[in-house]
């Protein structure tokens, strides 16, 4: 490390799930209350968000207008959970499943019709009953004042936020994932996790690179994450990664996330992984649909303050917050073509690796949220990539990269999406730590946050289950039976209290290993 990014000793990279730029930060700045600065600079600071009367979809071509609403009145919505696999986005981008013809425009006019299939009722996550209603599905067009959301709020203002990070890839969280840690999902889009498969990427990491290059010690890099005793401290990304060196000293609990930051002790790099079924607060804190979404924001609040409240590593720290993919939630900014697969423009893809539903990785994904907090960068600030090529999650692994001194990118080996990524170095404008402290306060409907006992069950939790169900049984389920057994759960799960229940009694019917 020399000049890239000197004033920074400790990178923290938070990713969450599931939500569009739109739905929950579209009204951050209007016309009247613009930012300070962007960066590349201009000559009027601009905000690509939304805006009354402006931006909407209809359930049919030649039907009514509707417009997108100015908040939501509940931190549930949407719910149920929209669809978020290739297909689905698709038909939310260009009005039809069928893959587009290349650099067809997307009009983002799909979203209301395609949620408007989701179901309702006990099973409608395993695809059985009836579509939701029209009312219902005007969910999809409802988007956080920032009132209602000013912790992931207050923190895109007081820092940086982009307004032109795209998901790596127009489907749901695996890939995504993927990408930002690979540079590629191996040609899969969607997660699999229901049925009789658990696919894993065996790929090379971002964790890879850094152990080769020395950076072997615990002090370099660490990925933490947040599930507690329901599931036996389960990592979904140890699972989903196995090519990560050394996991067994290399991933722990989030609890000693907190304990390294208390010492002065915490890595150069810190992954974490959020909690999908239990947290400090009794649920998941994704930011996952449909969730209440306080413990979300709490989970933030606490891990902003908890930084920022040890000065002396605060004044060295970078905290990186960017969401996996949209989640089926409305965005209005069309996602561009010119992505470079991870194989190279024009060229196929390796041996062994099968393009899912025909998708060519030459385009990105939608539109999500991805901040920078740091007391080295300036409040009120929107980003935008400073080359041709926009921010996706690459960005991260090739910023990091950099960051720790390993700039040749031609030894990285993650693909050509990762060698074409942008960094984001210039938004650290200061050479001196900000004397501010910025105060981020949870809004009024959290200062109690709910029991979750009536949340509904995600795509994401169901998605997981089979992979927790094995986990639990030690490897003695396999993924035909953990599919089975997920099945049955999830049909006699009304909500996520019940659902957790029954994980629960699942893990004491377990043998005790010998």
């Amino acid at each position: 490390m020399s000049d890239f990014m000197p004033q920074i000793k400790h990178v923290v990279h938070l990713m969450l799930e599931n939500r569009s730029f739109d739905n929950l930060l579209g009204w951050l700045y209007d016309p009247d209350d613009p930012p300070v600065r962007n960066i590349p600079v201009q000559d009027k600071p601009s905000f690509f968000g939304l805006r009354e009367r402006t931006y909407g979809n209809r359930f049919c071509r030649h039907g009514k207008p509707h417009f997108v609403r100015k908040g939501t009145g509940a931190l549930d919505v949407p719910n149920p959970d929209p669809h978020e696999s290739y297909l689905f986005v698709n038909r939310q981008l260009f009005g039809s499943k069928r893959n587009p013809p290349a650099n067809l425009q997307p009009g983002m006019d799909g979203f209301l019709a395609d949620y408007k299939t989701t179901k309702k009722g006990l099973l409608g996550l395993l695809g059985v009953g009836f579509d939701i209603s029209r009312k219902d599905a005007l969910q999809i067009l409802e988007t956080y004042r920032p009132s209602e959301l000013p912790v992931i709020n207050g923190l895109a203002r007081h820092f940086a936020v982009s307004d032109e990070w795209f998901s790596s890839v127009p489907t749901q969280t695996n890939a995504n994932r993927a990408f930002s840690i690979c540079g590629t999902s191996l040609g899969m889009t969607d997660n699999h996790g229901i049925g009789f498969e658990t696919r894993s990427f065996n790929a090379r990491t971002i964790w890879n690179v850094l152990y080769d290059h020395g950076k072997q010690s615990t002090q370099d890099w660490m990925i933490y994450y947040q599930e507690d005793d329901l599931l036996s401290h389960y990592s979904l990304t140890r699972e989903l990664f196995p090519q990560i060196p050394d996991p067994k000293e290399h991933i722990a609990h989030i609890d000693a996330f907190f304990d390294a930051l208390e010492k002065g002790t915490l890595p150069a790099y810190s992954y974490l992984e959020p909690a999908w079924f239990e947290s400090l607060f009794g649920n998941g804190n994704s930011y996952h649909p449909p969730a209440e979404l306080c413990p979300d924001e709490a989970y933030l609040k606490l891990l902003y303050d908890r930084l920022t409240g040890q000065p002396e590593t605060w004044k060295k720290t970078l905290l990186i917050v960017n969401f996996d993919e949209h989640g089926g939630t409305y965005d209005h900014v069309p996602p561009p073509w010119g992505a470079h697969p991870p194989w190279g423009k024009g060229n196929p893809p390796p041996p062994g690796v099968t393009l899912e539903h025909g998708f060519q990785f030459d385009r990105f994904g939608v539109r999500v949220p991805a901040l920078l907090i740091s007391p080295y960068v300036e409040e009120r600030t929107v980003f935008r990539s400073p080359t041709s090529v926009p921010y996706d999650h690459t960005s991260v692994i090739a910023t990091v990269l950099t960051w720790q001194g390993i700039a040749d990118r031609d030894v990285w080996d993650l693909g050509e999406r990762t060698r074409h990524a942008p960094t984001f170095e210039g938004v650290l404008t200061r050479h001196e730590p900000r004397p501010d402290v910025p105060s981020i306060e949870l809004g009024a409907g959290c200062r109690n946050i709910p029991p979750p006992e009536q949340t509904p069950v995600s795509d994401l939790q169901r998605m997981l289950l089979p992979r927790v169900l094995r986990h639990l049984s030690g490897g003695r389920l396999g993924d035909r039976e953990a599919a089975r057994s997920a099945r049955r759960m999830l049909a006699r799960s009304k909500n996520l209290a019940d659902l957790k229940k029954r994980i629960a009694d699942f893990k004491q019917s377990q043998p005790v290993s010998g």
